[in-house]
């Protein structure tokens, strides 16, 4: 757990140094915070152990991400991912062409 909030402190730098203030405050925000997330993922979510915003991002930076997480499948994920990026969350997937 030491080592998630390391992460998520380095998500937060990171979103600063890009001048990106808002979004490096919302890393420590709660899932809930997200609007357009389901309150059935946030407990999928919960129940991996992710429980805040930068957990999630850093999460959906990985390849099929969404295999990881039980209850969560392709859409929601494509769901999720959008989501993210649209509060300028940038999850850093390449093709974007799924959004449209």
């Amino acid at each position: 757990m030491k080592n998630h909030k390391k992460a998520v402190v380095g998500l937060s730098v990171a979103f600063e140094t890009l001048g990106k203030y808002e979004q490096s405050k919302r890393v420590y925000d709660d899932l809930g915070s997200i609007k357009g997330l389901s309150s059935d993922n946030i407990t999928c979510l919960l129940n991996m152990g992710i429980d805040n915003v930068g957990l999630l991002v850093l999460l959906a930076r990985q390849k099929r991400w969404e295999w990881q997480v039980f209850g969560i499948g392709d859409y929601a994920a494509t769901h999720i991912e959008k989501l993210l990026y649209d509060e300028g969350l940038d999850v850093d997937i390449q093709d974007r062409s799924h959004f449209v």
